[in-house]
């Protein structure tokens, strides 16, 4: 198993000099710039309502409020992405939690990828949302079928660790790099084309298992598919 993926750059950076994580900080940026934004959009229609409609300048202010609309459209994404390690933590067994989520899945992936589990039984609980696991593994589905254009498997496995639950996802794909595959975990990181995705889809599934008390790691070589080990921890009783 290759080491975990370093923490994103930024988020070491901001570490180092005393500032709370990016996750900690997009909630609030977003929230600001969306204001911001009202203003500009704002602006923009009475602009447009003085002006002649045949006027050249209608033209230049309809690109502003399409930016304006854009720039809406990406921080709903970041408080989106801040959110992402927060919920309402219960005594949760994994097992269970991913059996239940399996049909949307199935769904989700199509009938060219096949999703084989092997869910232990007998798991101690975390301490963890259980629509934050969900939501985790449908990032992590939705990302394995990208990676499968033609089709391939997807596994999901759940066994016990020392201190915990340990959650595999693996499939088939494309694979990534080196390079890629330290990257995986940066906001707004992505390789696929512009518009196919927000590069927030692995930023969140990192949020949501750190937020939790937990680990990530992850494996992958081209052409070698990709394996996402998340270990979290035994819940606690109170």
């Amino acid at each position: 198993m290759n080491e975990e993926p370093q923490q994103p750059a930024l988020n070491r950076r901001l570490r180092r000099r005393g500032h709370r994580p990016f996750g900690a900080l997009a909630g609030p940026i977003a929230h600001e710039f969306n204001n911001v934004l009202s203003a500009i959009s704002g602006y923009t229609q009475l602009a447009r309502a003085e002006i002649e409609p045949d006027s050249p300048a209608q033209a230049h202010l309809n690109e502003v409020v399409r930016a304006c609309d854009r720039g809406a459209a990406m921080t709903a994404r970041l408080m989106a992405y801040s959110r992402s390690g927060q919920g309402d933590p219960r005594e949760l067994d994994v097992s269970e939690c991913v059996r239940g989520v399996v049909p949307m899945l199935q769904r989700l992936l199509g009938p060219q990828i096949e999703l084989v589990t092997n869910l232990d039984p007998g798991l101690p609980c975390v301490a963890v949302d259980p629509n934050q696991v969900r939501r985790l593994l449908v990032n992590l589905a939705v990302n394995a079928r990208d990676a499968m254009p033609d089709g391939g498997v997807l596994r999901i496995a759940t066994r016990p660790r020392r201190d915990g639950v340990e959650l595999v996802v693996s499939d088939t794909g494309t694979g990534m790099d080196e390079e890629v595959r330290h990257r995986v975990f940066e906001p707004f990181f992505t390789t696929k084309p512009e518009g196919a995705g927000s590069g927030l889809g692995l930023a969140t599934v990192h949020g949501i298992v750190t937020g939790s008390g937990g680990r990530i790691a992850v494996e992958s070589a081209p052409g070698a598919g990709t394996t996402f080990s998340i270990a979290l921890p035994t819940a606690v009783a109170a």
